[in-house]
């Protein structure tokens, strides 16, 4: 039973790193080249991405690891593989479950929505824009963080199997 555990931790370590992955690569490079074009075109593009995010690969990695960091937890408890691989594997569980899964859901989406309910002709676009961006990439910081962090704690869960 200690391979379910190990099998369910791998799956919940690789999507969480392709979700930190992809947050990090918003930070690093989204967002900022939006905010080198008129705001008009950064409302249109980020619409778009709005609408092409949600495909099965990135659903299977969000949804993925919202559910597998806690099996992973559970199953590494139930086997008894050991406290250390509980805890981190809770720990992980804790931080996307708060800091990625539900800042993504009660935040961004909705400002995401916001957004979309613009129309293509926004009155305003910088003003607009401003109002979407702060706000949005405040609440990405802390869901990338909440990301990598329960990456490294996944990691360090699986490490921790027998």
């Amino acid at each position: 039973m200690t391979t379910a555990a190990f099998a369910t931790g791998l799956v919940a370590l690789l999507a969480t790193a392709a979700v930190a992955g992809l947050f990090f690569g918003y930070w690093c490079s989204v967002m900022p080249a939006l905010d080198q074009v008129p705001a008009r075109t950064a409302i249109a593009v980020m619409r778009r991405i709005n609408v092409v995010i949600v495909n099965p690969p990135f659903l299977a990695a969000f949804l993925g690891a919202a559910g597998l960091l806690p099996a992973a937890a559970l199953l590494a408890w139930w086997t008894g593989a050991g406290s250390a691989a509980v805890g981190w594997f809770a720990a992980a569980a804790g931080l996307y479950g708060i800091g990625t899964f539900g800042v993504t859901v009660a935040l961004n989406i909705p400002l995401n929505d916001a957004l979309e309910r613009l129309g293509d002709v926004p009155a305003a676009p910088d003003a607009e824009w401003k109002a979407f961006a702060d706000p949005w990439n405040r609440w990405h910081r802390v869901r990338t963080a909440a990301s990598l962090l329960a990456l490294a704690c996944a990691g360090l869960g699986v490490a921790a199997l027998p």
